[in-house]
């Protein structure tokens, strides 16, 4: 995936990353691996979360006090691929949502 406008937005999500969310303090899941336990839900924050992380720490925090067993994933590997249909790239819009979905 070359498209310039998905690199330049990951590159935009990964600042506000840094300077917003401190290192290793993230409720969620950044780079897919099998949770150790299974899970009920799964809360799916896409990519452009990182934007607006006190969003993201809220909807999780409100699941962890209702006891919900869920897992939180968000970060460009979550990107629903919206980019890419913007710009005409249905392919490879189709391919990221496919990947993140669980569906190949």
């Amino acid at each position: 995936m070359s498209n310039p406008d998905f690199i330049q937005l990951i590159g935009q999500i990964r600042d506000f990353e840094h300077l917003m969310i401190p290192a290793g303090k993230t409720p969620w899941v950044t780079r897919y691996t099998k949770p150790a336990h299974p899970v009920d839900m799964l809360l799916y924050l896409g990519c452009n979360i990182i934007r607006s992380p006190h969003l993201a720490f809220e909807v999780v925090s409100l699941f962890q006090i209702l006891g919900m067993n869920f897992l939180a994933v968000a970060g460009p590997q979550f990107c629903c691929g919206i980019v890419h249909h913007r710009s005409g790239d249905v392919e490879s819009a189709a391919k990221v949502f496919a990947c993140d979905s669980g569906e190949v």
